[in-house]
This record gives structure tokens, sequence and C-alpha cells, in this order.
């Protein structure tokens, strides 16, 4: 992974702390809201994480004024961290990234909803804050390790991510006819212009007239570009196929995370895509002035040197 990647991969992680921030301050997240979104993405969970989520709900639903202000105050100032140009406040930012991604992971998404029945890649399991933390861990690498290493250990974050998503099909009632059209209907009836709605609308009616074919063909998808990922096979058609299954999801599953007043993050389509844009990151050709040992007359060119494009990969 190239200085330049690693660069833009903090940035991007840098802007989605400052976005998550951003949508704290909706007037809502003041209220009771916010605790009982707690519970409800908990709904379903095993009673141990139900019991976890509400003792976290509890504690913030004391204050929830402060405690959403704080809220603001930390992820705010995770991105301004991230953004900073010296190599000290980066690092305390991706630390900071780390305690409070696993906070609200634990509490504010129970767990990314992995446990909960329906729980699927379609409605954003396993949750973007654990995938904010992952990204996190590998920027906290040494350089030499990141250098060699750090595009490689992106693609098998990717191929876990797929493969999970996979797995989460078959044990979490994706071929459970309905399961996915329900899902997809539930996104459509978010407060959103019909331009958005409308077309979420038939991707449902069709899931629930073919839930199978459906089941099937995401099962296959998620497999495919896990196996890919996994064996750091970035090729083209890999990361193309990688975006648009993103976007589909980001629209059709999510319904881009932050509509209807009560989103508090962008959902998990965009951090995997930043994953996908710094696993396939290669420089195609890069200039390289060689010494110039041939007459000028052999050559045609200036003995002084020659500019040759090398390739890298």
């Amino acid at each position: 992974m190239s200085n330049a990647t690693r660069r833009w991969l903090r940035w991007g992680l840098g802007i989605l702390w400052l976005v998550d921030g951003l949508l704290q301050l909706q007037p809502a997240m003041f209220g009771p809201a916010l605790p009982h979104m707690f519970l409800a993405s908990a709904a379903g969970s095993p009673p141990w994480v139900v019991t976890l989520v509400a003792w976290g709900a509890h504690w913030f639903a004391r204050g929830p004024v402060l405690a959403n202000g704080g809220a603001v105050g930390v992820q705010l100032g995770i991105g301004v961290l991230l953004l900073l140009p010296h190599p000290r406040w980066q690092r305390r930012g991706l630390w900071l990234s780390i305690a409070w991604g696993v906070a609200v992971w634990v509490f504010g998404e129970a767990f990314g909803g992995i446990w909960a029945p329906g729980a699927s890649l379609l409605t954003g399991a396993p949750g973007s804050v654990l995938l904010y933390v992952a990204a996190a861990v590998l920027l906290l690498q040494p350089d030499g390790w990141l250098g060699q290493r750090g595009t490689q250990a992106v693609a098998w974050v990717l191929g876990a991510y797929w493969f999970l998503g996979a797995l989460l099909m078959v044990v979490s009632g994706g071929f459970v006819p309905g399961s996915l059209a329900a899902a997809v209907d539930s996104a459509a009836a978010t407060p959103q212009p019909a331009v958005l709605s409308d077309p979420m609308a038939r991707v449902g009616w069709l899931l629930a007239r073919h839930p199978q074919d459906g089941a099937a063909l995401l099962f296959v998808l998620f497999m495919v570009l896990g196996e890919v990922w996994l064996a750091n096979r970035p090729r083209r058609w890999v990361v193309v196929l990688s975006l648009a299954t993103l976007a589909a999801m980001w629209w059709f599953g999510m319904d881009f995370g932050v509509l209807g007043g009560t989103g508090t993050d962008p959902n998990t389509a965009p951090i995997i895509a930043l994953l996908v844009g710094a696993a396939a990151a290669r420089p195609r050709w890069q200039l390289r002035l060689v010494p110039g040992h041939a007459p000028a007359a052999a050559t045609g060119e200036p003995a002084a040197g020659r500019v040759h494009r090398v390739g890298s990969g």
C-alpha cells in the first residue's frame, strides 16, 4: 500500500467520522429517540445482547442532551484528528476511533445486528463502526508492514466481509420467503423522494414474487466476491462488481443510511467502498529518470537522460 493510498484511506475515514458527528446533531438525537433506537437495534437478539444494550441506553437516557453532545464532540474530534497533518495527532485519532467505535458497535448497533434474525449485508451488518475500527487498526500498523502487506490485509478484510454476507444469508433467514422483500420494503417506507422509493418498491415486489431466486443470486454473488478478494486478486471486474453491489445495497437495502431524519451514519457501504478503493489502488506507471550512456546521435535523445515508463503491476 503506497503512502498516497494510506493517506487517502485515512482522509476517507476522517470524513466519515465528521459526517457521523454532523448527523448526530439532528434535533431528534437530543431527545429520547436515540435510546429507543438503541433498544430497537437489539430487537430479536439474544437476551444477553438486549440486556447489555438496555444498560447502555439507560445511562444515555439519563441525560440525552449532554450524552449526545458528548457523542457529537467525540466523533467530530476523531474526524479532525485524522485530517490533521501531524502523525502524532493522527495516531491519537486512530486509537480514539477504535475505542469509540467498539463502544458504538456494542451499545449503539447491538453488535451490528449480527445476532438478530434477518441480519444481512443488505441491511448493514456487521455494522459500519466495526469496519471503521478495522480500517483504524490497519492504519496503526508500522509503515514497513503496511507498505508490504497493507493491500493484502485490506483485501482479506473485504473477503471476510463478503463471506460473512453469504453466511448470514444461510443462518439469519435470507432464504426465508419474504425476508429480503421485507428488508427492501422497510427501507422504501422511509420518508424520501418518490424517485428513490418507487424503484425500491419495485425491487421489493420482485423479491416477494421470486424470493428463492433473489436469495440464491445474493448468496452466489457474495461467495464469488469473497473468494476473489481472499485470493487477493483485485482485478478491474472485481472492483467494478464490488462497487456496483455496494451501490445497489446502499440504495435498496440501507436507504443511504441517512434518510428519514434518524440516520446516525451512512451505513456500511461507504466504508467498504473506501476499502475497495484502497485495495485496488495500483499505480499503472511512474516516471523514472534513467541516466543516459548512449550517444545522443545513436538514440535520438539527449545524452543527459531519458524518461522511461516503468510498470508497477
